[in-house]
């Protein structure tokens, strides 16, 4: 699987969730599925979407190119909302957007769940 061949998810909650994981908020795992119907196309998503695989080895390597594909499609959704004149929903993908970008900065900070506890698990509370 090559990054460039794999297509972001679409809903926010599903955008949000691989953003988490890729910065190192959640420790959970990224899955792939084939796009509906139009042949050997693959989206990332979440654990529980139909088709799901899971997506073995590390993801250090492309952390920070698929953060940035995932802040950019937020500002794309941010500017049609602008174009089409609906400024408060403009500004929440604005916000989605920052919201992004802070976690990232804050993993190369060393405040990402991985780094808190040294990739072991913990219960309760962050570090």
């Amino acid at each position: 699987m090559v990054l460039e061949d794999v297509l972001l998810p679409c809903t926010w909650a599903e955008l949000e969730g691989l953003a988490r994981i890729v910065v190192g908020q959640s420790r959970a795992r990224v899955y792939v599925r084939e796009l509906d119907g139009t042949g050997p196309l693959l989206v990332l998503c979440l654990r529980g979407a139909p088709g799901a695989v899971r997506i073995e080895g590390p993801l250090a390597p492309v952390t920070e190119p698929l953060t940035a594909r995932a802040r950019a499609a937020v500002l794309r959704v941010a500017a049609v909302h602008r174009e089409a004149g609906r400024a408060e929903e403009a500004q929440v993908w604005r916000a989605r957007a920052r919201q992004i970008l802070k976690a990232r900065r804050a993993a190369r900070s060393g405040r990402s769940v991985r780094t808190a506890s040294a990739g072991l698990p913990f219960l309760g509370h962050r570090r």
